[in-house]
Parts: structure tokens; C-alpha cells; sequence
């Protein structure tokens, strides 16, 4: 887990990850591009930079939700 409570990721598609106690926030800045892109593929896209910036994260099992 995290010690810091938030971080903004350069070069993603993701901007800024909040580190919450019981939850993580994944958001995205201006996001205009994404608007028809699925529910599946925006948590693929998602997902997937979190655990390239946090591989600590990557055999953890995740759940998502809206």
C-alpha cells in the first residue's frame, strides 16, 4: 500500500490516483477521447496503467466498480 495520498501520472491516460483507507480513485482529467469507449475498456485501460505505475499491485486481486 501506499504511503503518499495521491499521485499525477505523466504520460498517461490516467492523471491522478487518490490512495483513500478503504478504496483507490483512478481519474482522468479532460477526458473527452474516452466518452465512447466501453465500461470493460476503460477499466482495461485503467487497470492497466495502475499496475504498470504500482506492479506492487499486480498479483493482488482487484475489484472495480463505477
Amino acid at each position: 500500500d501506499s504511503d503518499q495520498k495521491f499521485y499525477a501520472l505523466w504520460g498517461s491516460p490516467v492523471h491522478w490516483i487518490f490512495f483513500h483507507k478503504t478504496h483507490i480513485t483512478l481519474t482522468r482529467s479532460s477526458a473527452d477521447e474516452l466518452l465512447d469507449l466501453s465500461e470493460s475498456k476503460l477499466r482495461e485501460i485503467f487497470l492497466s496503467e495502475f499496475r504498470e505505475f504500482f506492479p506492487e499491485f499486480i498479483n493482488k486481486n482487484l475489484s472495480t466498480s463505477k
